[in-house]
């Protein structure tokens, strides 16, 4: 009889074991995961419970069958690649808005009815690069106003809706190694603080071009970073260039020796020497009238000024 209790007794507790649900898991998919149809969003949560973490590799969701990402919304992090693509009946990347970091690369492309990123605003930071590329109907990025580092380059390219870059204000400059902002039509606001404080850090890994007046070539941003006051670095001694307006022979000096260059605001390079001197003399008699953009790259930084050639 002692026996047989103690069977039972046994037999109860295994039994009481293996009831138990599984203990959930915070972190899953160290080779990441691609999601190509909406119940594969839909049933996430069913299929990794727990899952918080998403730990490696590339995390791909591409498919026009999705519509929104609200099965995702577990997820607080991507240690590998996100990449957003294709996903031509998605308006919105709701669903993703408890997601603080991404280990890698974001990459959201190709995506015909997004029209904005206001999910992503608890976006902390990016581990390599930020690009958001061909997105016809995206109007607005302000959604990543918390950014603060992409350790990498930015890309903001073929983007016809987009009229500013507002929302990439607060990103460190010094976790950007190159700023590319080309072919989005309607762009014509890219006076950020980030894009201001690259510029003005002399820096020369850019391409601006393509984009609406105003954001048309990294000259006219820089002057419209000067016009809305953003803080940039101040040069020591400052630029001088006169007289100006011009007619034929210009003096610049720049308080120390750099390279100079002068261009057009269509961005297209007019002049570009060694200055050995504080100070640089030009004869630019046969040039045509008109707004030139001068600067100059020296050991303590990007001098930059305009001339009015009479």
């Amino acid at each position: 009889m002692r026996k047989l209790f103690v069977f039972l007794l046994a037999f109860s507790s295994m039994a009481g074991i293996m009831a138990q649900p599984a203990k959930p898991c915070s972190a899953c998919l160290p080779d990441g995961i691609t999601f190509s149809t909406q119940s594969e969003i839909d049933n996430f949560q069913v299929n990794y419970p727990g899952c918080t973490s998403i730990m490696g590799g590339v995390v791909t969701i591409s498919g026009s069958d999705i519509t929104n990402l609200n099965g995702l919304s577990v997820l607080t992090s991507i240690v590998g690649i996100l990449e957003i693509k294709n996903c031509n009946n998605l308006t919105s990347l709701s669903g993703l808005d408890n997601l603080t970091s991404i280990g890698s690369i974001l990459y959201i492309h190709l995506n015909s009815s997004l029209t904005g990123l206001s999910a992503l605003n608890h976006l902390t930071s990016i581990g390599s690069a930020l690009w958001i590329e061909s997105n016809v109907s995206l109007s607005s990025i302000a959604g990543l106003s918390n950014l603060t580092s992409i350790n990498g380059t930015l890309n903001v390219d073929y983007n016809p809706a987009l009229t500013s870059l507002s929302g990439l204000d607060n990103i460190d400059t010094a976790s950007i190694s190159g700023y590319f902002v080309i072919y989005n039509s309607s762009l014509s606001d890219c006076a950020v603080k980030s894009l201001c404080d690259f510029l003005a850090s002399g820096t020369i890994f850019n391409q601006i071009h393509n984009n609406a007046s105003g954001c048309n070539s990294p000259f006219e941003v820089a002057d419209a970073c000067e016009h809305l006051g953003t803080e940039a670095p101040s040069p020591e001694p400052p630029l001088t260039i006169y007289p100006n307006p011009v007619a034929s022979t210009l003096v610049i000096g720049s308080g120390s020796p750099g390279l100079l260059t002068i261009r057009n605001p269509a961005g297209q390079l007019l002049l570009q020497r060694e200055t050995t001197g504080t100070k640089t003399i030009l004869d630019i008699s046969g040039w045509k009238s008109g707004i030139y953009f001068v600067q100059i790259a020296g050991v303590k930084g990007l001098y930059s000024g305009k001339i009015l050639k009479l």
